[in-house]
């Protein structure tokens, strides 16, 4: 069975609906298309877990719609690790950097083990990984864009093969950007125990991802406007009940 919803989410590339529809109407696999499967995983090292397997969080059945399986590479025990954050943004001033890294400094001293959890999909948050994986610290990524692009971007990636995780629905870039984005937003949530944003400029996709916290009655915190920057309406949202930070811990 779990070559089968492997294999479904490799024909659908996530799209969870048509998984389901295959489900509920099997037809036979052809073992060449598997085999081929297979050999794609092996030559990427890519591994996956689907929601019939052992090591399956619960965090993730209890989400609407459930990845029937996942593609990932690093280390899977992450996930077990009770003290995690999502810190987002789309936009980084120097100012707002060097709060960051000190506050998530802060954050990993303070805690006995965490993880900080980000978007694979942004190449700033990607960076501000590399810096926290400098400092030997533990990040998780969520990517809408299959577990290899963001290898593809940053192979650097592979010299912390102990201390990362980096999660997909899919195994290749999703074409329907808004909704695989939507998709890893609820993945964020689930598994996250607050969403921390060190910017805000407009942006639907980013309200879309505070509202699957909230969704799921998480945290929804803000590091404040220290630039005066007329842009960031991250002051907006601390007006409207987001819970301010000035550190992590």
């Amino acid at each position: 069975m779990n070559i089968f919803l492997l294999y479904l989410t490799y024909k659908y590339n996530g799209n969870w609906d048509k998984i389901l529809k295959d489900l509920n109407d099997p037809k036979t696999l052809n073992i060449d298309n598997i085999y081929k499967l297979e050999n794609i995983l092996k030559t990427k090292e890519i591994n996956y877990i689907t929601i019939l397997d052992k090591e399956y969080p619960e965090f993730f059945k209890n989400i609407f719609k459930p990845p029937f399986c996942l593609f990932y590479k690093g280390n899977l025990k992450l996930l077990n690790i009770k003290d995690k954050i999502t810190l987002s943004g789309n936009y980084l001033t120097k100012n707002t950097a060097k709060l960051i890294e000190y506050s998530v400094l802060e954050w990993f001293k303070k805690t006995n083990e965490s993880v900080l959890v980000i978007q694979g999909k942004s190449n700033l948050e990607i960076k501000i990984a590399l810096l926290f994986l400098n400092y030997n610290k533990k990040i998780i990524f969520i990517s809408s864009d299959g577990v290899d692009n963001v290898f593809s971007i940053y192979p650097e990636l592979k010299n912390y093969q102990n201390n990362f995780l980096v999660i997909s629905e899919y195994l290749t870039k999703n074409e329907n950007s808004n909704n695989s984005d939507i998709s890893t937003y609820r993945l964020l949530a689930a598994l996250s125990d607050k969403l921390i944003l060190y910017s805000l400029y407009k942006s639907k996709s980013f309200f879309k991802l505070i509202d699957a916290f909230l969704d799921l009655g998480k945290d929804v915190c803000a590091f404040p406007n220290v630039d005066n920057d007329n842009d960031n309406i991250i002051n907006n949202l601390i007006n409207d009940g987001a819970n301010v930070v000035t550190s992590l811990t």
